[in-house]
């Protein structure tokens, strides 16, 4: 759920501030992962019920840090990918798996009074996993785009006078021409407007792909929180 949480807040702002999708497009993109966690969270533990919960987990786990590596290579400067859309799909097979095997799992390491009271833990841990993840994404986001856009402007040739405006709007996503009717009202020539769309624009990209590297690391090392789960 902290996956969720931080994809939610990073791939749906840009489809829709940056790539110009719609709101009903963008609903209809995140099938692409509804519909596989579904698919999985319910009907893998009746067609595997030979697979130990354990692997049937860090499957998951992997094919979530390997979703994150797809979708950080599927965003453009001035655009997106298919390997964005990939992602979006193979990190819903993973959330699948993982959840068809969680309320398992702790139900198996716990004892059977404690079971009991398991699921409103889980519960409430899933909602805390998915305030963080969205929080700490979106600041993550937000800080590395704007410290990008100050790092790229400086050696872009840009106007200093042009510099401390945009960068005001340096940890806004927006899109190309969003951006350049924005420089327009600073009074920069189309020289400048362009160097500023292209730095705002690359920014962007950068902290996109960062913010999704490091939420594949993430769950990668989640691994390491598996190795002791219970055989079942």
């Amino acid at each position: 759920f902290f996956y969720m949480g931080a994809v939610g807040i990073l791939a749906t702002p840009y489809l829709q501030l940056v790539t110009g999708f719609t709101a009903l497009q963008t609903g209809m993109l995140s099938l692409l992962s509804g519909i596989p966690m579904f698919l999985l969270a319910t009907f893998l533990p009746k067609l595997a019920p030979h697979l130990s919960s354990r692997l049937i987990i860090r499957t998951g786990f992997i094919a979530i840090a390997c979703a994150c590596a797809l979708m950080a290579f599927g965003v453009h400067a001035h655009g997106v990918t298919g390997a964005l859309f990939a992602g979006m799909a193979l990190g819903g097979f993973g959330v699948g798996a993982v959840n068809s095997q969680s309320n398992n799992a702790v139900a198996c390491a716990v004892t059977r009074k404690e079971a009991e009271q398991s699921g409103g833990i889980q519960g409430a841990a899933r909602s805390i996993g998915l305030a963080l993840g969205t929080a700490l994404a979106g600041t993550f986001l937000l800080l590395t785009m704007a410290g990008g856009f100050a790092a790229q402007a400086a050696s872009a040739g840009i106007d200093q006078s042009y510099v401390a405006p945009a960068a005001e709007t340096a940890s806004t996503l927006m899109s190309d021409s969003a951006f350049s009717d924005e420089a327009r009202t600073w009074g920069a020539d189309a020289a400048q407007v362009d160097k500023l769309v292209d730095v705002k624009a690359s920014a962007q990209a950068d902290a996109m792909r960062l913010s999704f590297g490091a939420l594949g690391l993430l769950m990668a090392a989640g691994l390491l929180t598996t190795r002791h789960l219970v055989e079942t």
